[in-house]
């Protein structure tokens, strides 16, 4: 899971760089990661290239997972980024300002299908 996130941020962080802005990553085992382009909120087109460009990485990564016929475990993995970047990127879940904040989907999963068992967990 750490791989795939980390790998959705450097999508994030990537595209800022070639629009010339510079950007650090927080990529953590539990809870949320995020990676932060100060000046990227000044440019609403840019914030925009910037967003997209981790859900769309992570749904061609899950997709290309697919066709190359990975084991259901790392799949599931796979995928789970790609719903979770859907959420934050695409549909704004995660968003504020010039940091993309992503990861929380599954938990959002998790908490709703089992709060008392997830909250002792944590």
């Amino acid at each position: 899971r750490l791989a795939c996130v980390g790998a959705h941020e450097l999508a994030h962080a990537l595209i800022a760089h070639l629009l010339g802005y510079s950007s650090s990553i927080k990529v953590q085992l539990f809870g949320l990661s995020s990676t932060n382009s100060p000046g990227l909120h000044d440019s609403p087109s840019a914030a925009a290239l910037v967003r997209h460009s981790g859900w769309m990485f992570s749904v061609l990564l899950a997709m290309a997972a697919t066709l190359l016929g990975l084991s259901l475990g790392p799949l599931a993995v796979v995928w789970l980024t790609a719903f979770d970047a859907l959420h934050t990127d695409l549909l704004g879940g995660g968003s504020r300002g010039c940091t993309n904040l992503c990861g929380n989907f599954g938990l959002l999963i998790l908490d709703s299908a089992a709060t008392h068992l997830v909250k002792k967990i944590l």
